[in-house]
């Protein structure tokens, strides 16, 4: 209820009814499927996020970006921010959905590629949120590995990927020495810090079967460094596209 109550109150009121839409409210997180209702929330926010990147493009065409009136402001870079790492999450969230039958190898190329140019293109901030929040979402969804104890590992190892690639190549991505210095350390930390915290850490606390803990070795062994490589090497080409577009 605060948002739209900001906006109105900043001289937006464009925007005061963008996040009143939702399709599940907090009283539906205590009903009779509250992971149905999260989840509902969750695609309303990205969906709001997009219609808010909206307001701004118009804003932006019509010279009203980043206006401020009476103590508050209508949204500009900021809105800009939010709308493309929601959309970057919304993107992740979809390619694991529809590319979980093709397998391992072609479902984590596609989300290294998302999380490399989330990095590149919008900012390390946008990148660090995507890899973060995507695979706790793809828990609720049901399409990532459904033990809850792995998901912050998974997080862990997105972290250090973006973070690494936007260390080195993010703000010097013309650099063809950075790029490929940022893609193979980019993939390496990943597969590292994968390895360590789910076959080397998790695998040896958690009272697993053996039959999990072979398919855990599996996935999250050298899977993970080629995927790095393929997803990061795919950032890396479209992100100077992008910037352009």
């Amino acid at each position: 209820d605060g948002l739209p109550l900001y906006y109105h109150r900043g001289g937006c009121p464009e925007l005061a009814g963008v996040f009143c839409r939702s399709g599940a409210t907090a009283g539906d997180l205590s009903g009779k499927n509250p992971c149905r209702a999260l989840i509902l929330s969750v695609v309303d926010v990205i969906m709001a996020a997009l219609r808010l990147f909206y307001f701004d493009f118009y804003s932006f065409a019509n010279g009203r970006e980043a206006e401020v009136r009476g103590g508050g402001m209508c949204m500009g870079r900021r809105a800009r921010w939010i709308a493309e790492t929601a959309a970057m999450t919304a993107l992740l969230i979809a390619f694991q959905g529809l590319t979980k039958a093709a397998g391992q190898y072609v479902t984590g190329s596609f989300v290294n590629a998302v999380l490399g140019v989330a990095v590149l293109v919008a900012g390390l901030g946008s990148g660090v949120v995507v890899a973060a929040l995507s695979p706790f979402f793809a828990f609720l969804l049901g399409i990532g590995p459904q033990l809850l104890p792995i998901v912050p590992a998974i997080a862990v190892g997105n972290l250090t990927f973006v973070v690494l690639l936007w260390l080195i190549a993010g703000k010097r991505s013309g650099n063809p020495w950075r790029q490929a210095a940022a893609w193979l350390m980019a993939a390496a930390g990943k597969f590292a810090a994968l390895y360590l915290l789910v076959v080397k850490l998790l695998c040896s606390v958690l009272p697993l079967q053996q039959t999990q803990i072979d398919t855990f070795t599996l996935m999250f062994s050298s899977p993970q460094l080629v995927t790095a490589l393929v997803g990061g090497a795919l950032a890396l080409l479209l992100a100077p596209v992008l910037r352009r577009a």
